[in-house]
């Protein structure tokens, strides 16, 4: 008999479910909003399981489990939502319990950036490799690690976690976000964007940049930073690729120029030329990661 699995990716503001096999078939796909509130959020979650199973016609017997990602960090072990910033209400939410007792099915936990290089892996820029790095750069910063063919995912669970790379001595950073977010991600393009006269959003920085020097200027400096912490990722971990998800990877064509120069500089001479991608499954890599991670 045939068996399928749930995957669910958990954002700030959606969550996103596919119903597929093994092999990623999908037979069902749905969005819902993601609820802030606990009670709130269990109920949208145990209803888009519902509609997947609906739409695709599958027994809630015929479900060899639901795997889940959430932005934050996660006791998979254990089964427990430990701290996930956007959504403060759910930290020490016992979520695959709770969700295993309602549908009878194993319920396993994850990261949702360990997730999107699962994703990545699985159907994606990563697939064949046996160790990758990816950066999950959109509101915040986050991504993955891939050694030996296996998601590391670190004694805490917490691999991954590249918000917090600091590369700057004298400034004190932010313990609640980390260095890197704070000057690479799309909030902080998008902060440095608002500083230009007249004040531009990210998009129109981008679009910016081919004709005004201060534009161009201030991407690059992104493009710069970028570069130097996939520097320091590639001397440290020497994967054979980098992969860089989220919404700033559509723009990764822009920094092409400052990431080679700051790799040449900063990075180890043997990992010089370690490629540098964009992801190629889109926000979908974290929704079929969550389902590789049922099989």
């Amino acid at each position: 008999m045939e068996q399928w699995g749930i995957g669910i990716d958990v954002g700030g503001t959606k969550m996103w479910g596919v119903l597929g096999d093994s092999e990623g078939k999908i037979l069902a796909e749905h969005k819902l909003e993601t609820p802030a509130a606990r009670g709130a959020f269990l109920r949208q979650i145990n209803s888009l399981v519902h509609r997947l199973l609906g739409e695709a016609g599958i027994s809630e017997k015929d479900v060899a489990g639901i795997g889940v990602g959430l932005p934050g960090r996660v006791a998979g072990k254990k089964g427990r939502v430990e701290w996930v910033p956007n959504l403060p209400d759910l930290n020490g939410l016992p979520l695959a319990d709770m969700l295993g007792r309602k549908w009878g099915t194993d319920v396993y936990l994850q990261n949702d950036g360990q997730l999107a290089l699962a994703g990545e892996h699985w159907k994606g820029a990563a697939q064949g490799c046996m160790s990758a790095v990816m950066l999950t750069i959109g509101t915040g910063i986050g991504g993955a690690i891939l050694v030996d063919g296996k998601i590391w995912t670190g004694f805490r669970e917490t691999a991954g976690s590249m918000g917090w790379l600091t590369m700057d001595m004298s400034d004190r950073g932010d313990a609640e976000l980390g260095w890197f977010e704070r000057m690479a991600s799309g909030t902080a393009i998008t902060n440095r964007a608002k500083t230009l006269s007249p004040p531009l959003n990210s998009v129109q920085l981008f679009e910016a940049a081919g004709e005004r020097m201060e534009a161009k200027k201030m991407v690059e400096a992104v493009g710069h930073c970028l570069g130097t912490g996939i520097a320091n990722l590639a001397s440290i971990l020497d994967p054979e690729i980098v992969i860089v998800g989220g919404g700033v990877s559509q723009q990764l064509s822009c920094f092409k120029d400052s990431i080679e120069e700051a790799m040449k500089r900063y990075a180890s001479p043997a990992t010089r030329s370690t490629p540098v991608v964009p992801a190629q499954l889109g926000n979908r890599a974290g929704v079929l990661g969550a389902l590789r991670l049922v099989f």
